[in-house]
C-alpha cells in the first residue's frame, strides 16, 4: 500500500501550486520531481491519491477552467486565449476545450449571449 507522510503530502501540495502558478508554462513531470526532490512514481502516485486525478489531468483541467473564465470575461479572442494558456496552436486548444465541455469555445461564447 502507498503511504503518504507529512513531508510527501507537503511536496505534493507544492507540486499542485507549481502546476497552477503559470498556465502558459506547465512544468513537466520530470521538472516537478527534480524540483521537489521526489521520484516520478511518488509524484504520480501521491498526486493521484490526494487529488483523485493524474498530474496531467489536473493541469489540463486548470488550464481549461482558466480559459473558460477568459472566454466569459470577453476580453480576449480564442486565439489569444489559446496562447495565454500555453497552446502554440489554437486548434489543439479548441479540441481540448470541446472534449472537456462538449462545446467549442466559439459555441460556448454563443450560448452565453443567449
Amino acid at each position: 500500500p502507498f503511504t503518504i507522510n507529512n513531508e510527501l503530502l507537503s511536496k505534493i501540495r507544492l507540486a499542485k501550486e507549481l502546476l497552477i502558478k503559470d498556465v502558459s508554462k506547465t512544468p513537466t513531470l520530470n521538472e516537478l520531481s527534480k524540483e521537489l526532490k521526489i521520484s516520478l512514481k511518488k509524484l504520480k502516485t501521491g498526486f493521484k491519491e490526494i487529488y483523485g486525478i493524474s498530474v496531467y489531468q489536473y493541469a489540463l483541467n486548470h488550464k481549461l477552467e482558466y480559459a473558460k473564465d477568459l472566454l466569459i470575461s470577453g476580453k480576449n479572442n480564442i486565439n489569444e486565449i489559446s496562447m495565454i494558456i500555453g497552446y502554440s496552436n489554437s486548434s489543439h486548444f479548441i479540441a481540448a476545450f470541446k472534449k472537456k465541455y462538449h462545446l467549442t469555445p466559439f459555441n460556448f461564447i454563443k450560448n452565453m449571449s443567449r
